[in-house]
């Protein structure tokens, strides 16, 4: 049987990414953890574990989620509340009624994207074109992942706490947990912190650097919002899961949508056997949960076993198209392995 070792080695040498850390956790107690590759795709800068990774939409599960099932068992948000109630500037949500809840779980009607960074010279301009975005379908008739229902819940998160997103997150979930190396913005965040890996190389770079944000949005409005902009290690993202799979919340661990709507909780993808195509492959229990991130990070659980994998790369730096479909080849194989070797 193939080892992790070796499915690693064979995806770097395929071009699929130029680095990867694997973590494989049963709860608290670490089952596999190494580092792999080189950063920038040369021999110049080997990554050793401990490095931090751009999370991309990670973030949504790890920080926006995180949060936002923490204030809603403070009753300080209703998932049932008009969005409107918390953000009066969303237009749609004067017309419509849109919950918290069809955010959270991508049915809310919003599109799946927007170039906001293209269509706005600034972050305030950003924020208005999302305010005042049509929606693209009935909300609670369909699930369509969107970016942008988790701008808003980041929105959400600030009036509520009257802070920014990477102050709650430091707040509320770096802090009690005692994350070291998770922040947004971890240039601006702290002055010491381990190797940021590169997203891109510089001559594809635009203008932005290692240690700020990959996704457009995200960078146009700030760095600090709710779909992408957290930066982390694989061992912050494994204590944040362990801290996820002890509360063991069910807005986090069960289905929240209804029947004939895609399976989703509140921040993750759920494994459902009905459901082709799940990023974990098709070896994890029904009733996992997971994400992947644009950048080429993952991270699923299966709540009965403990059973953690996490997958931090930059497949992003070597092309942002012509690796997504050896990057969802390596992941179903990835959990696959984790499971044949380290799954109960």
């Amino acid at each position: 049987m193939a080892t992790i070792e070796d499915l690693v080695q064979r995806h770097i040498a395929r071009g699929t990414f130029p680095c990867a850390e694997i973590l494989v956790a049963t709860g608290d107690k670490v089952r596999f953890h190494q580092a792999f590759g080189f950063m920038e795709g040369s021999d110049i800068a080997p990554l050793k574990k401990g490095a931090m990774f751009d999370l991309a939409s990670l973030t949504k599960p790890l920080a926006t989620a995180n949060l936002l099932v923490q204030l809603v068992r403070e009753d300080r948000i209703g998932l049932d509340d008009a969005v409107s109630d918390y953000l009066p500037e969303f237009i749609a949500g004067r017309h419509t009624s849109i919950s918290v809840r069809q955010l959270a779980l991508h049915q809310a009607g919003l599109p799946a994207e927007a170039p906001l960074a293209k269509q706005a010279d600034s972050a305030d301009a950003a924020w208005q074109l999302i305010y005042q975005m049509p929606l693209a379908y009935a909300p609670g008739k369909k699930v369509i992942y969107s970016c942008l229902g988790y701008l808003l819940l980041g929105r959400i998160i600030e009036q509520v706490l009257d802070m920014s997103l990477d102050e709650a997150f430091a707040a509320h979930i770096a802090g009690p947990q005692k994350l070291q190396h998770t922040f947004f913005s971890p240039l601006e965040a702290a002055p010491h912190l381990p190797e940021i890996v590169p997203s891109v190389p510089a001559i594809r770079s635009s203008g932005f650097i290692r240690g700020v944000v990959n996704d457009s949005t995200a960078r146009r409005l700030g760095g600090k919002v709710g779909n992408a902009g957290l930066f982390s290690t694989a061992a912050d993202v494994h204590n944040i899961s362990c801290a996820l799979l002890d509360a063991a919340d069910p807005l986090i661990f069960e289905n929240g949508n209804g029947p004939g709507l895609t399976p989703r909780t509140i921040g993750f993808e759920f494994n459902d056997p009905d459901i082709l195509g799940c990023s974990c492959g098709d070896q994890f229990f029904p009733g996992a949960v997971g994400h992947t991130g644009f950048t080429g990070t993952s991270l699923w659980m299966e709540p009965h076993s403990k059973l953690i994998v996490i997958a931090l790369t930059n497949r992003v730096y070597l092309s942002y198209r012509d690796t997504i479909e050896a990057m969802r080849t390596f992941r179903a194989e990835l959990h696959a392995t984790a499971k044949k070797v380290y799954g109960v």
